[in-house]
């Protein structure tokens, strides 16, 4: 994945990141078809009013409620995660299957990179756990779910430079592409956001508030990251505000 073991280190010893020109572009198109952007830019071979917490949301808790949708944020905190250098998937996770992301425990007390919205968890893709066949999803359809459809409100969200599995990340300029889809495949929402953080050894998470589009029922959707450093870039997610509509 990596042309050297010296270039590796090299970019895990910066302190920051900062960018010359204009972002790559992520074209909405690449989102219908996600494979070639990956190809492309990785060139890789409780149930209660909604809060700043973690509802731990489970399919058990959808089976009386047929119908009904159900308002929770996903904070990851309550996932068994390793420090911040070792990610584990998420799996299903809040009623809803997380593909292609993983969970990272970055701690209270951040030294270097983006900081957890709230502490210590975060959700987080890039080089390090993409790959061609496992393109960052989050989705209804899995064995034994619940879920009939979700709609998004907004989330939190940074970018690193270096990979989920670098101790020392600097914050760096990233583009965040999401685009939701039906149960037949089609696109019916698509959004994208600029991360440009002050060049320094930590940054805070922005808001990511989504559009209307994505109050509609979606089925899944696909969310892909550009970064001013090229392929060794990670996204961190946290505080995802969702509904869940239960069968």
């Amino acid at each position: 994945m990596f042309k050297s073991i010296a270039s590796l280190a090299l970019l895990a010893s910066s302190v920051a990141v900062s960018i010359a020109g204009p972002l790559p572009d992520i074209d909405p198109r690449d989102l219908a078809e996600p494979m070639p952007l990956v190809a492309r830019e990785f060139e890789l071979n409780q149930l209660q009013a909604r809060e700043p917490e973690d509802f731990a949301l489970e399919d058990r808790d959808l089976e009386a409620r047929a119908g009904k949708t159900i308002n929770a944020v996903a904070t990851f905190d309550t996932l068994v995660a390793g420090g911040n250098t070792l990610t584990r998937a998420i799996g299903n996770y809040g009623a809803l299957q997380w593909s292609g992301i993983n969970v990272v425990k970055v701690g209270t007390n951040n030294l270097f990179g983006v900081n957890a919205y709230s502490k210590p968890n975060v959700a987080v893709y890039g080089a390090i756990t993409n790959v061609l066949s496992n393109v960052p999803t989050i989705k209804t359809q899995y064995s034994g779910s619940k879920t009939a459809s979700f709609s998004i409100d907004s989330f939190y969200f940074g970018c690193n430079a270096g990979t989920a599995l670098t101790l020392v990340a600097a914050p760096t300029d990233c583009r965040l592409a999401i685009a939701g889809y039906d149960k037949s495949s089609k696109v019916i929402a698509y959004q994208s956001f600029i991360y440009r953080p002050a060049v320094a050894v930590t940054a805070n998470m922005i808001k990511a508030q989504l559009n209307a589009q994505f109050k509609a029922p979606l089925d899944h959707v696909v969310i892909l990251t550009s970064y001013s450093v090229g392929i060794l870039g990670a996204t961190l997610i946290d505080n995802f505000n969702y509904t869940v509509t239960a069968v």
